[in-house]
């Protein structure tokens, strides 16, 4: 029977397999039987199935099915060690390769090379350009001509261009070495013994039978070498050293996902293409420049001849690069889908499934190991031993790179225990050989190229997978059941970490710790997920407990809140001190955006159930936040009561930090009744309490605070000394985010104003504004508006003003802190003098004045020269009873009346 009629389909090699539904009666007919028995029985056929050159995971799929081929899928995934669905997956790619298999059995053999070497054209010819190496082999050309580069071997995950890139070079080396160069694929060789038998061939030397022999045929002429796919064969790799020492002329370029780690090599790691960034996304004909962006439109292109980069589509092309993580092979598999999706459907596509099924088909390529990513991947992890693959797969749960300690402890847990009780010095056996275990097995994986390695600022080395690659070790992670101890040991792991490190309560060294948890907060944000899916409520009180500093002095306030209310909605039957403290930590994050409904809530939570557990510690703090609330809502008596009550508890427990922030608070009770003086004497003495016990942090608060009392007393000159020095204190203890940081430069900025230091105003309100609008700020928001304005009015810029006035006064609204809202509607009636309009200045003037009055809040001395010389204007323009008509309206107009009134006139 001729091969060329193709007698065999994937139905018929189903019931080759003894599939179930696939009788073997299917193939006991023409003309299969008479196939089979020209080819020596079923026996022979499997045996020649079993030969046949396959990717590592194809070859062991049919080496266990042809070994037992009754058996059900389950056993057959179950043997491999994967699941269900991949075994089904990878089985659907297997069968047309098993079809071409037999169909080609009688195909004659190619004829035996003739001895002259081949010429370049041997070589694969690249089917399209190369984009974005230029660079890459601007540094290969003069490495690969010096006399003392022997061999080079080009390293990299799959994927990311090494044939090509060889290829490339070798073509760019043709004036040296003419046709004295040879390819030679060696991804389908899968015995070290083949591989001086397919050089001798390509490089016309077919008598070789060993490494002198295969030399002697180089010994002549300079000539170059190009050893493709090394990384399954490394265990030949003495045979290149063999080859080399024998012939002084040959140089040989490799390419390989692992080094061959032979004396003399020279390793190149093939970088990603160069990705994006967001500012090249308005720009088309600018983002197109980038290597990643060009080699995604040429590809598309190849498959939509119309595709072109615009506006509508930069943004979603921009992101599927980005998603590539510069690998060509997936850009050129992104780019192909353009065949059947626009680049912004592509995005929803990938947002509802994996990249490697969204990455599963594409055009078809030489080796069909390097078809897709999975092909990829299932080949390299093919090459890993079981202890590899092990490691390999619990990597996956690091979502933001990870440590080798790191790696020790969550990777190793699940198979050994730490011993119990540990010994007296720490350390064990254990430690150290797990360690060591630990250690050689991330370095065998980045060798492999499956993981890649930098090094922190402390010197420690940093691993991480791309992220297709964690894909795929996370369904490999799935398919063992080994999941949960894995996800249970990192999330242990990292609360602990979070724990240490913010609990050494060391203000100078906390922009160290800030750095150090924001390098593994991808990784938190995964631990705390899973505490949240798992339910494991006390793991994420603690995660909220040890971050709540971190997202404070990292602007993460709403994230943080976020997290915090999922928890406590999730433990609100715990009855332990940790949930009182995390209630109140929740009230601190709702005071940062000047929620006073969740401040209510939690504070209140709080001071009830740490009551219940005679917590007198967590009372008196939950008393603090509640005298807090009510100060901010101007319920003032009321907020002396819960501070003093804190105040008391305090001394009684000789809390000396507390002690201090109590008194800090009993001022800015003073300060929000305009009693300065008073503020300005509590301020003072809390700040005394502060640097006697070290308390850099807390001093730059009370400085802030004991600055702005000064300045509304009109002391420009030392509540500037004063705001310098507490944004000082906030620079050493890494406080560079915080609120207080935000309004301090706010009274700086007045301070300059004042002073006719006009730029150094703006620069100052510029940074307070992008800080408190980050970070969600709104006091401090309303504050840098309410300076802006100040600003425009100094320069003449009435318009500006109103327009700042305005969103100062929308913000108070919520905010309701009533000297503040007295201040804004008197400035705005200097403003309204400013633009003549006498009637609604003399009005809102008025108003302010009335309210004053009613809340017993005595006007600010530093504002009183501008508002005596604007009344004075105003009453040269409004005489007698008009005057007097209108400063009586406004004096019956209530707060709310009068803000509605001021933004009126403001429109």
């Amino acid at each position: 029977m001729e091969a060329s009629a193709g007698p065999w389909d994937e139905e018929h090699i189903k019931a080759l397999l003894h599939f179930p539904r696939s009788p073997i009666r299917l193939i006991q007919k023409e003309p299969w039987q008479d196939w089979i028995n020209q080819h020596g029985g079923l026996k022979s056929v499997y045996g020649y199935l079993q030969k046949y050159p396959l990717s590592p995971s194809h070859h062991r799929i049919v080496e266990v099915v042809l070994s037992s081929p009754d058996e059900i899928s389950d056993v057959y995934a179950n043997r491999l060690n994967i699941s269900r669905a991949t075994y089904f997956y990878q089985l659907r790619e297997l069968l047309p390769v098993l079809v071409q298999a037999l169909n080609h059995w009688d195909t004659e053999a190619p004829a035996e090379p003739s001895p002259s070497p081949l010429s370049p054209s041997a070589f694969p010819i690249p089917f399209t350009s190369l984009v974005g190496v230029d660079k890459v082999l601007g540094t290969l050309l003069p490495l690969l001509q010096r006399g003392d580069v022997r061999l080079l071997t080009l390293l990299g995950p799959g994927g990311i261009g090494k044939t090509r890139v060889g290829i490339e070079l070798a073509r760019r080396m043709a004036d040296r070495f003419g046709e004295n160069t040879c390819f030679v694929d060696l991804s389908p060789l899968r015995d070290v013994n083949d591989i001086v038998p397919a050089i001798g061939q390509a490089a016309g030397i077919p008598k070789a039978r060993g490494a002198r022999e295969l030399a002697h045929g180089f010994l002549a002429r300079e000539y170059l070498l190009l050893l493709d796919n090394f990384e399954h064969l490394l265990s030949a790799s003495t045979l290149v050293t063999e080859i080399l020492t024998a012939a002084p002329q040959l140089k040989i370029l490799a390419t390989s996902r692992a080094a061959l780690r032979i004396y003399g090599e020279h390793e190149f790691v093939i970088p990603p293409l160069a990705m994006p960034d967001e500012e090249s996304i308005p720009d088309p004909s600018r983002l197109a420049q980038i290597p990643s962006v060009t080699l995604f439109v040429q590809r598309a292109r190849s498959v939509d001849p119309g595709f072109a980069l615009t506006r509508e589509n930069a943004e979603s092309v921009y992101a599927l690069c980005r998603f590539s993580e510069g690998i060509p092979l997936i850009i050129e598999l992104a780019a192909f889908q353009v065949k059947y999706f626009s680049p912004q459907a592509m995005l929803v596509r990938l947002a509802n499934s994996r990249r490697l099924n969204f990455l599963s088909r594409g055009p078809k390529r030489l080796h069909p190991q390097q078809q897709t990513p999975r092909d990829i991947l299932d080949w390299s992890y093919g090459l890993l031993n079981p202890e590899l693959r092990t490691l390999f797969r619990r990597l996956a749960v690091f979502p933001g790179g990870f440590t080798m300690d790191a790696a020790t402890a969550v990777c190793a847990a699940p198979d050994r225990p730490a011993p119990d009780p540990p010994p007296a010095d720490g350390r064990s056996d254990w430690d150290d050989s797990t360690s060591r275990r630990v250690q050689s097995g991330l370095t065998a994986l980045a060798d492999q190229s499956l993981l890649q390695q930098q090094s922190e600022p402390e010197g420690e080395h940093r691993f991480q997978m791309l992220e297709i690659t964690r894909e795929y070790a996370q369904e490999q992670l799935d398919a063992t059941g080994e999941q949960a101890p894995v996800s249970r040991a990192f999330a242990q792991y990292f609360l602990e970490r979070a724990e240490k490190i913010t609990g050494l309560n060391d203000p100078s060294g906390r922009q160290v710790w800030v750095d150090t948890l924001h390098r593994d907060y991808a990784n938190i944000k995964s631990a705390i997920q899973w505490t949240i899916d798992q339910r494991e409520g006390e793991l994420g009180l603690r995660y909220i407990a040890a971050l709540w500093n971190y997202w404070k002095f990292c602007g993460s306030q709403a994230e943080g809140r976020r997290i915090t209310q999922t928890i406590l909605e999730q433990t609100a039957d715990f009855r332990q001190p940790i949930r009182a403290h995390v209630q109140r930590l929740a009230g601190w994050l709702a005071h940062d955006v000047r929620d006073y409904t969740a401040m209510l809530g939690s504070f209140q939570a709080s001071l009830d159930l740490s009551e219940a557990l005679h917590d007198r510690a967590g009372a008196g703090l939950a008393r603090q936040g509640l005298g807090e609330l009510a100060q901010l809502r101007g319920q003032w008596e009321q907020a002396r009561e819960h501070i003093q009550a804190s105040l008391d508890l305090f001394r009684e427990l000789d809390d000396r930090l507390q002690i201090a922030w109590s008194i800090d608070m009993l001022g800015r009770i003073e300060f929000s009744q305009g009693r300065l003086t008073q503020a300005g004497s509590l301020f003072q003495e809390g700040l005394d309490h502060f640097r006697a016990i070290h308390a850099q942090s807390a001093a730059a608060v009370a400085l802030s605070h004991l600055g702005q009392a000064v300045f509304y007393q009109g002391g420009f000159d030392r509540s500037q000394a004063l705001f310098a020095e507490s944004l000082a204190l906030s620079a050493e203890t890494g406080d560079s985010r915080s609120p207080v940081v935000a309004l301090t430069k706010n009274y700086m900025a007045e301070i300059s104003i004042n002073a006719a230091r006009l730029p150094e105003a703006d620069g100052l309100i510029s940074q307070a504004l992008a800080l408190s609008r980050d970070a969600g700020y709104t006091w401090c928001h309303e504050l840098a508006s309410f300076t802006a304005a100040l600003l425009a009015m100094h320069k003449g810029d009435l318009a500006a003003a109103g327009m700042h006035f305005q969103t100062s006064l929308l913000l108070q609204q919520s905010l309701q802190e009533y000297w503040r809202t007295i201040i804004l509607l008197e400035m705005v009636s200097s403003l309204l003098v400013l633009g003549c309009e006498w009637l609604a200045a003399a009005r809102l003037y008025g108003a302010a004045a009335g309210l004053r009055k009613r809340l017993n809040i005595p006007p600010a001395p530093v504002y009183g020269a501008h508002h005596v010389q604007s009344l004075g204007k105003l009453k040269e323009n409004l005489k007698g009873a008009v005057f007097e008509d209108a400063w009586q309206a406004g004096q019956s107009l209530a707060l709310e009346d009068a803000v509605i009134y001021a933004l009126r006139c403001l429109e």
